[in-house]
């Protein structure tokens, strides 16, 4: 009984994690359109803390963070766009930029060729 107790508690907490997290995606989408991008800032920053988990909000972040010139930063979250499930493939893109104006070629040519292996290729 304790133990249905407890999971049915740990399921409305995710569900409301989640709920949070695409609200604060939602209005940072929406400041990221309007190129309010230090507020979007905010909004991103507060999905990645709400679901730390969550590949969109990495990814999203990761664009609020190069749009604002924080590449390191982005780099982090574009990394874990990556390697979280499910992948977003768009981060490919963004993170070989990145790393390019950072001066990493090294890191973005392994980034390139994981790219191409994952038959993704943009520039075409």
């Amino acid at each position: 009984m304790l133990k249905n107790v407890f999971a049915g508690v740990l399921l409305l907490l995710m569900t409301f994690s989640n709920v949070l997290t695409a609200a604060h995606l939602n209005e940072g989408i929406g400041l990221y359109r309007a190129a309010r991008y230090e507020e979007a800032l905010i909004s991103f920053s507060n999905a990645r803390a709400d679901d730390p988990l969550s590949p969109i909000a990495a990814f999203y972040l990761g664009l609020c963070l190069k749009q604002t010139g924080d590449y390191p930063r982005a780099a982090d979250n574009f990394r874990d766009a990556l390697n979280l499930s499910p992948r977003v493939n768009d981060a490919f893109v963004e993170i070989i930029d990145v790393l390019y104006r950072l001066g990493e070629l090294d890191e973005a040519a392994v980034w390139i060729i994981r790219a191409e292996n994952n038959h993704i290729q943009p520039a075409q």
